[in-house]
C-alpha cells in the first residue's frame, strides 16, 4: 500500500510540473574561513541555518594590542591574510532559505591593557558551492564593514547569506522536499 501511495504522489508530482528533489538539494556541509584579532580570549561566530544555532566556533587570530582606530585597522588587515576554514556539522539537513554568521563575544579596551576583538569573514560555501556575493547582506542595524563577500565585524553583528544555494534548488522544491 505504501508503494501505491508514494508512487501516486510521484506521479501527481510530476503531472503538476514540480521540480523533483535531488541529493543536492540536500544540506551536506557548510564552510565559512575567518581571521580575527584576539584580545582577552578569541572571538566566537555562531551559526544559524533558518533560525537554528547550529555550532559556535572560535575563531583563531593575531593577537590584539591597539584600541584606536589606526592600530586596529592594521591589525585587522593583518589579520586578514591568516584566514582558516571552518567546518559546520550539518548532519544532512534540507537545504536552507538563510545562513547566518553572528559575532557574538565583542571586546574593545583602551587604557592599561588596551585591545580589540574583531572577526572577518572570508566566505561560506555550502555543499562545497561558493556562495556569490549579491547572496551576501548585513543584518539591519548591524555595524559590518562589508566589501565584496568579505565582511568586517568590529561589534557584536551579523552577516546574512540567502539562498537558494545549490542551482537548481529552488527553495520551493527545498521545503517540498521534506
Amino acid at each position: 500500500a505504501y508503494m501505491v501511495q508514494s508512487q501516486n504522489k510521484l506521479i501527481s508530482s510530476l503531472v503538476a510540473g514540480d521540480e523533483t528533489p535531488r541529493d543536492e538539494c540536500v544540506l551536506t556541509s557548510i564552510e565559512f574561513s575567518a581571521g580575527a584579532t584576539e584580545f582577552q580570549g578569541k572571538p566566537i561566530v555562531s551559526v544559524f541555518v533558518d533560525g537554528d544555532n547550529l555550532a559556535s566556533q572560535e575563531i583563531a587570530g593575531i593577537q590584539s594590542t591597539h584600541s584606536d582606530s589606526n592600530g586596529i585597522k592594521d591589525e585587522v588587515l593583518e589579520a586578514a591574510k591568516h584566514v582558516q576554514t571552518y567546518h559546520v556539522d550539518v548532519h544532512n539537513r534540507r537545504m536552507p532559505r538563510e545562513v547566518r554568521l553572528k559575532f557574538t563575544n565583542d571586546l574593545w579596551q583602551a587604557g592599561k591593557q588596551n585591545g580589540d576583538r574583531n572577526v572577518i569573514l572570508a566566505d561560506l560555501t555550502i555543499n562545497g558551492h561558493n556562495v556569490p556575493e549579491q547572496q551576501v547582506s548585513v543584518a539591519p542595524d548591524q555595524k559590518v564593514v562589508l566589501a565584496s563577500k568579505r565582511a568586517v565585524m568590529y561589534e557584536n553583528s551579523e552577516i546574512v547569506y540567502t539562498g537558494p544555494f545549490v542551482a537548481g534548488c529552488s527553495l520551493s522544491a527545498v521545503a517540498a522536499a521534506h
